[in-house]
């Protein structure tokens, strides 16, 4: 039992030890680049004059969403797929109403919202099959 007791002292020192390589480690690198990604995210929807990177708006609020669903699921594993709905259908939402302010040139479109959301759904659905066959092994 002493042993055990140690073994696991000594596996969880080698786990804080491992740095960006450990479980937290992972979990603070994918906040911050989850972070840095929103606040990309929000720039680009708040300037007056974005550039486009993809063909249409449609496709690039798609992928911002998709790409911010993923880092946010690896940087809070612990919320469930509902809450992750809330929030990022709350996220377009904010979006979308700064959006309408008369100073920033840009338009309020609720087909801009749909998009987010079909990308979030999209992402989870991806998420919960990535989650299912890493459960197998």
């Amino acid at each position: 039992m002493g042993h055990q007791i140690v073994q696991q002292e000594s596996e969880t020192a080698n786990e804080s030890r491992a740095g960006i390589f450990s479980r937290d480690g992972l979990t603070l690198a994918a906040r911050v680049i989850f972070f840095a990604a929103l606040i990309g995210v929000l720039y680009f929807a708040w300037t007056p004059a974005p550039p486009t990177l993809l063909g249409n708006d449609k496709s690039q609020h798609m992928l911002a969403f998709a790409v911010l669903m993923i880092l946010f699921r690896l940087a809070w594993p612990q919320w469930s797929w509902r809450g992750a709905l809330v929030w990022f259908g709350a996220l377009g939402a904010v979006i979308e109403l700064v959006q309408a302010i008369p100073a920033l040139h840009r338009d309020c479109d609720i087909n801009d919202w749909f998009a987010d959301m079909a990308a979030v759904v999209a992402a989870l659905a991806v998420i919960a099959v990535v989650d299912r066959l890493i459960a197998k092994t």
